[in-house]
């Protein structure tokens, strides 16, 4: 190794390499070296195909390690290609607004409730799938469902009304948050006024590994969460569509701040 990779080296091993054994390090180094040697070729990949290519079998890995160990190894994680993004729709012939969704079975509550037939619904899946991952990627994303063939996002992102909807907790609101940088016109749905009333009432869950909740980041006091699943049909069918009281949605907002 280099010297620059060696000091690199070092510094990872403080933290997302400290739990790794010799021979996955050694496995990782040989990786990076050939991925290296195979430059710029390399760069037609995309980061996913390229990293499990080339590093143990792992599609995350190039884009977790620390950016400063890959360019120690003369490796840009910027010049590989977008990875092609598709996102989950249903587009009525006249959209009045668009609504996004985080969860698939809430996406698919709102289509049987018939939420699809007057709005644009797009499914963001989270952060494994976000939509503001597919803003960063262009002309490369792709829109698949209902009445989605010859529509594209910039032609939803275009519509007059666009409101947010995930789950009642920090995580749910920082994804909006990350959404909001991008469509600065984009409200949180007023789909959250039923669920933080029920919220403030004592409806919850703790934020644990066993709600599936055990990695998200503290805000303040806020210990429990309501998941977007537990909003019953009819207020869906209602509310979806509508924007939350601005007042409403600066305070839940201060409170991711804390």
């Amino acid at each position: 190794m280099s010297a620059a990779q060696e000091q690199a080296w070092r510094r990872a091993l403080e933290s997302p390499l400290r739990e790794w054994s010799i021979e996955d390090q050694l496995a990782l180094a040989e990786g990076l070296r050939r991925l290296a040697n195979d430059l710029p070729g390399g760069y037609q990949l995309s980061p996913y195909v390229a990293s499990a290519r080339y590093l143990l079998g792992s599609s995350k890995l190039l884009e977790a390690l620390p950016t400063e160990l890959v360019r120690a190894f003369d490796i840009e994680p910027t010049s590989f290609q977008p990875a092609e993004t598709w996102l989950l729709a249903s587009v009525p012939e006249q959209p009045e607004g668009l609504l996004l969704i985080e969860n698939a079975q809430s996406f698919s509550q709102a289509c049987r409730v018939g939420c699809g037939k007057r709005l644009a619904l797009i499914c963001t899946f989270g952060y494994g799938l976000s939509l503001a991952n597919a803003l960063e990627s262009g002309d490369r994303v792709r829109l698949v469902g209902q009445g989605a063939a010859g529509v594209t996002l910039p032609d939803l992102l275009a519509l007059p009304s666009s409101t947010y909807w995930g789950d009642f907790d920090p995580e749910g609101l920082r994804i909006y948050k990350r959404l909001n940088h991008f469509l600065p016109a984009l409200a949180l749905s007023a789909l959250f006024g039923p669920m933080l009333a029920a919220f403030e009432s004592g409806t919850g869950h703790p934020l644990d590994a066993l709600s599936g909740k055990a990695g998200q980041r503290a805000a303040g006091n806020w210990q429990r969460g309501l998941d977007q699943e537990w909003l019953p049909d009819d207020q869906v069918q209602k509310l979806a569509g509508r924007a939350l009281d601005p007042s409403v949605q600066s305070g839940l907002m201060e409170r991711i701040l804390q």
